[in-house]
């Protein structure tokens, strides 16, 4: 099962391991993420390492939500919970009961930029991107890097992908990117900004 895969692998994933055993899958939800991946099913996981969760938790501090790049470091018990469930249900495809919708590289959108057909847990479409100069190389939503040699790892419940990034797209919405081209009069959509707010 995946959890057992995160559980031999301790060097690369007990910090995706350790935030998979706090996130539930609902709110209605007893049984956790880790729980969830260790019961049968047909799951597309794009699991952060160790690494890339201690990255990302360096861009929460070079943005001043955080003092350090800890757990502990968090005041906020809600916006812990937000943090680990951007990491957990933006790295997981559920599948449900179709072992056709656990995705190997062969069944990968074929086309640069095309989504996944089924959205993460965070009920957001991923993208498939391979530069044409390196096609061994290829990217989730452009910039989240999947590693080369530990890929396509299947288990008795899907499919799983070591990441070197954690996959957290912006929750910007379209509103708020005018209104920043307004504050910081940059050029591009200036003028359809100010028409629009």
């Amino acid at each position: 099962m995946m959890t057992d895969h995160f559980v031999n692998n301790p060097d690369a994933f007990s910090s995706y391991l350790y935030i998979l055993g706090k996130v539930h899958p609902s709110k209605r939800s007893e049984s956790t993420m880790q729980e969830l991946l260790s019961a049968r099913g047909n799951y597309t996981c794009f699991a952060p390492t160790n690494e890339a969760i201690h990255a990302y938790l360096q861009t929460l501090v070079d943005e001043g939500l955080i003092s350090s790049p800890s757990w502990d470091s968090f005041t906020d018990s809600t916006k812990l919970d937000s943090i680990r469930k951007v990491i957990v249900k933006n790295s997981i495809i559920d599948g449900g009961d179709i072992e056709t919708q656990r995705y190997s590289i062969a069944q990968f959108p074929t086309e640069n930029n095309a989504e996944f057909p089924l959205p993460n847990l965070n009920d957001r479409r991923l993208t498939y991107y391979s530069p044409e100069s390196y096609p061994d190389s290829i990217y989730i939503n452009r910039d989240c890097p999947i590693d080369e040699k530990n890929r396509d790892i299947l288990v008795i419940n899907g499919v799983l992908f070591q990441m070197h990034k954690v996959i957290a797209p912006t929750d910007m919405t379209c509103a708020a990117y005018f209104r920043n081209v307004l504050e910081k009069g940059t050029d591009g959509y200036l003028t359809f900004a100010k028409c629009v707010l």
